[in-house]
């Protein structure tokens, strides 16, 4: 007999290998990162997605709370806005740049729109299998997820481009992050609520009412992680190496602790029948 739902060890047990991998990124940072290396590359992805991941989360978490309180199904709410916020983290990472924008902007929106809507796609189809939703819905909610990441990413790098931000210095807040993130985050989720609400059966008028609920809590996390993950990331890079490795380790050791609560409630619960 388990103590709690076999959902919620699921996204534990997975929420524990991400901590480690992560962990395993920023220590093989610090010893083998190096200036335009792979894996400087792969710290500019996962910091502003780590941001962007935990504020939409949240957000998720708390809007589930207002429907259901206190329920495994916190976490299914946590889960799809955080995919939501991967999404965004991923742009901004990948899109961002303090280099001035060049003559083929065009041709290279193009291509980011392409390896966009690719993404979004395969979250979309990632969030309609974590609801269990049929064939059909999951099918068209990749579709439409990956249309909006498609455009999204075409124009991000526009959309973020800020003319006073150098390599070696960034604004604080950045209003540009903060509208990118703002509208993404609302179109992401409401078409995600829409869909899924549709396909529960729910009335027309009903489902978009709740969607854009869902929207526009998602819009307000996107909006304040979309605004700060540019400078976090920034000077998360003019943290001396050690540092990152430090973070490292910390992500590490709270993996393994998230990985060891199943088995030692289980054992305990084991003992305490006897």
């Amino acid at each position: 007999m388990r103590v709690l739902d076999p959902l919620v060890w699921d996204i534990i047990s997975i929420g524990g290998l991400i901590l480690g991998v992560l962990g395993s990124l920023y220590l093989s940072y610090d010893l083998f990162g190096r200036e335009g290396g792979p894996l400087r590359w792969a710290v500019r992805v996962v910091t502003p997605s780590l941001i962007s991941v935990a504020g939409l989360s949240v957000a998720g978490a708390a809007l589930y709370f207002t429907y259901y309180g206190w329920n495994p199904r916190l976490l299914q709410g946590a889960a799809l806005y955080a995919i939501a916020g991967l999404l965004i983290g991923v742009f901004n990472g990948l899109y961002i740049e303090p280099t001035p924008l060049a003559p083929g902007e065009g041709l290279r929106a193009v291509r980011n729109a392409l390896v966009g809507g690719a993404l979004a796609f395969w979250m979309g189809v990632a969030a309609a299998a974590i609801l269990s939703l049929p064939y059909e819905a999951l099918l068209l909610e990749g579709v439409v997820i990956g249309l909006i990441g498609a455009v999204a990413a075409g124009v991000w790098r526009v959309m973020n481009y800020n003319p006073s931000a150098t390599p070696d210095r960034t604004p604080r807040f950045s209003t540009r992050g903060f509208v990118s993130g703002f509208l993404s985050a609302l179109l992401l989720m409401f078409a995600f609520a829409l869909i899924t609400n549709l396909a529960a059966g729910t009335p027309l008028g009903r489902g978009a009412l709740g969607a854009t609920r869902a929207g526009a809590l998602g819009a307000i996390a996107g909006g304040l992680t979309g605004g700060i993950s540019q400078y976090v990331y920034w000077k998360a890079l003019k943290l001396p190496s050690t540092y990152l490795g430090g973070i490292g380790g910390l992500f590490t050791l709270l993996g393994f602790a998230v990985q060891v609560v199943q088995p030692v409630l289980d054992a305990f619960q084991r003992l305490f029948q006897r």
